[in-house]
């Protein structure tokens, strides 16, 4: 048995905002100093976009045995999209479709068809309510596998313990008082905890050093 969680979690992220403000202090020190005659004469490093929000989502998936020995995690900044893309990436990777059975935890899944319903009573525009038809159209086609009694009775796992402690673990670096992040370098951070986490560490660094 194998499975796969997909959860995410919020990093403290550097809004532009607060960006353009440490810029303006670097330029007034250097205007300063310069006036002192100890002006720093390199140029000030290539200027990175801020965040439009104080938290950004970080995407975390994961796949780990029934023993909970052995497991594999990463993380994303980049949209459902991509990380779907990256999702199929580290699945390859693993050779995940050479596990049988295979099961998915996703949080919600129990209540999904009913909010479906609801939020199809709620939109009004024609193109939003045919979105929604057939996102019910496609969970329905898969109920059988929302199927909890069969993970039940064979004593498969149905919570998301394992993948709620993988958030938590690969975010206590990055929530440290008074830390915030660019989003890639929170999603770096993040994959390098997982690097060591998923026992990958040694022979990831190897890889590198022999490429």
């Amino acid at each position: 048995m194998v499975y796969a969680g997909i959860d995410g979690v919020m990093a403290p992220t550097v809004t532009q905002a607060e960006k353009d403000q440490r810029r303006q202090k670097q330029i007034t020190r250097r205007q300063q100093r310069g006036k002192a005659g100890v002006g720093n004469t390199r140029p000030l490093p290539q200027r990175r976009a801020g965040s439009d929000e104080r938290f950004k989502v970080m995407k975390i998936g994961i796949v780990y045995d029934q023993a909970k020995q052995r497991r594999h995690a990463f993380v994303s900044e980049e949209d459902g999209k991509a990380f779907g893309q990256l999702l199929g990436d580290h699945a390859a990777q693993i050779h995940l479709e050479a596990a049988d059975p295979k099961l998915s935890l996703t949080d919600g899944a129990k209540a999904l068809l009913a909010a479906i319903d609801a939020l199809g009573k709620q939109v009004r525009a024609p193109r939003k309510k045919d979105g929604v038809r057939r996102l019910g159209v496609y969970v329905w086609k898969r109920r059988e596998m929302l199927d909890d009694p069969t993970a039940l009775a064979n004593g498969w796992d149905m919570g998301s313990g394992p993948t709620e402690a993988t958030c938590k673990t690969l975010t206590l670096r990055l929530k440290r008082p008074g830390m915030t992040w660019d989003r890639d370098h929170a999603a770096g951070m993040m994959n390098r905890i997982a690097l060591r986490e998923s026992g990958q560490w040694k022979t990831y660094w190897a890889q590198r050093a022999a490429a």
